[in-house]
């Protein structure tokens, strides 16, 4: 099996890494930071992953995407899943005071995400069979004022999604949309945390489940389906009342 995780350092990407790994198992780890890449490598060969290949990578540069695609295309491997879990947050006010971060969110959120998987699933395309699985975020499910640029960007990928999983249906690939709720890592080590709070250990658990499962979306965990269910069906006049 041949694995391609973009944003192989991030907590619930070495969680879903781990639980993959063994000697049928060869991953291709994508990160921007070689220090860490190594950290991730030593930790699944310790663990017994089959092999394991790195590849340091901008994901905001175009002509590094390029690149990368290259090189996958030179391996000449079959890719059986692509797992995306790379991203960037800042807070609404962090937007809207710093044009900046408004435009690295975007870029590192959505164009980048977008940008990628289309090159991408030519691969897959290619060999007719294959899975795409990305991290998107509950944010994405309705607009609320304390993160709608956040949640616009995580809802402009899911909207993508859906899209690629009908055109890629026909030459077997699918396409998974991961949705998590409140997850303990070190991009929300800033947040309060409460009882809806869950780890990487658990997310990477509930992910690998719905990978295995082909689910075409899935909250993570499932608990967050209900809530979202009824964030969504609340009336706007009373929705827009809500600080939150």
């Amino acid at each position: 099996m041949n694995i391609v995780i973009l944003g192989a350092t991030s907590a619930i990407a070495q969680s879903v890494a781990r639980r993959y790994a063994g000697p049928d198992v060869n991953f291709i780890l994508v990160a921007r930071n070689k220090e860490k890449l190594d950290i991730v490598e030593k930790d699944l060969i310790s663990i017994g992953a089959a092999s394991i290949d790195q590849y340091v990578l901008d994901f905001d540069e175009q002509h590094e995407r390029i690149d990368f695609v290259d090189y996958l295309k030179s391996k000449d491997i079959k890719i059986d899943l692509v797992f995306l879990a790379y991203g960037v947050m800042y807070t609404q006010d962090e937007c809207e005071k710093d044009v900046n971060k408004t435009l690295d969110l975007i870029s590192s959120n959505y164009n980048s995400v977008v940008i990628l998987l289309t090159m991408l699933s030519g691969l897959l395309i290619k060999n007719k069979s294959g899975c795409i699985a990305v991290i998107t975020s509950v944010a994405g499910d309705r607009g609320r004022k304390s993160n709608f640029i956040y949640g616009s960007a995580k809802a402009g990928v899911t909207t993508y999604l859906e899209g690629l999983r009908y055109k890629l249906y026909e030459y077997g690939v699918s396409v998974i949309t991961l949705k998590p709720g409140f997850i303990d890592t070190p991009m929300t080590k800033d947040c309060q945390k409460g009882l809806l709070w869950v780890s990487p250990d658990t997310a990477g658990k509930y992910i690998v489940k719905a990978i295995r499962n082909k689910k075409t979306v899935a909250y993570i965990p499932p608990f967050w389906f209900w809530i979202m269910l009824i964030i969504k069906n609340i009336p706007a006049f009373i929705f827009r009342k809500l600080n939150f």
